[in-house]
């Protein structure tokens, strides 16, 4: 009769402590989650930064202020307008510099023979402009934003030394313009790097 009385306390007391590993077990849990439980936050930020453009043209007038046109007949002692300057149709700040390349070019198939470009004069403004490696620099100032140089040169002018052997001989005058940003770039356009490649010097 004790045998009969003893198992039914001893599966009670291990229900008890299956309820109580039980217990434990939930209240684990409970807690677990507790600390993965984190209010939390996002922001994202963009920051935009638009970099600045160098835009130039090399710009030529005649004596009307009309963009210039080839002139033809000329003849010793002539006097041609042709103002040549540099604007800024950029956004930056920049320095610039133009090269002079003056060459004849026969009418026709004709053996040309030895010219003096010098005879091809022009009134070059040594106020503002300094001739260096590469051409002609404007040592001024910086060219702003929508601003523009003072003119390089306003006329041509064309020897009377000119003989019989300029005849039906064509003026060639090429302007090149290269312009390089000028701030964090020297002092002048004279100290300044970055310009594109050229043959040295230029002429007048």
């Amino acid at each position: 009769m004790e045998q009969q009385n003893n198992q039914p306390k001893v599966k009670s007391g291990m229900k008890k402590r299956m309820l109580t590993a039980a217990l434990a077990l939930c209240c684990l849990a409970v807690l677990a989650t507790g600390t993965l439980a984190y209010f939390t936050a996002e922001e994202t930020a963009q920051n935009v930064i638009t970099m600045g453009s160098l835009k130039m043209e090399l710009v030529e007038l005649n004596e009307k202020d009309e963009p210039w046109e080839d002139v033809e007949n000329i003849v010793p002692g002539m006097e041609v307008t042709k103002k040549a300057y540099v604007e800024n149709n950029g956004s930056v700040d920049f320095y610039t510099r133009v090269k002079i390349t003056k060459t004849f070019v026969p009418a026709q198939d004709d053996e040309m023979p030895q010219l003096d470009t010098g005879l091809v004069e022009l009134d070059i403004n040594e106020k503002y402009w300094k001739l260096g490696e590469g051409g002609f620099y404007y040592y001024k100032e910086p060219v702003a934003p929508d601003g523009e140089t003072e003119p390089l040169f306003t006329t041509v002018t064309f020897s009377t030394k000119m003989g019989n052997e300029y005849q039906n001989v064509k003026v060639i005058i090429d302007l090149d313009a290269q312009a390089v940003q000028s701030r964090n770039n020297g002092e002048s356009a004279l100290e300044a790097t970055g310009w594109p490649e050229t043959d040295e010097g230029g002429e007048a």
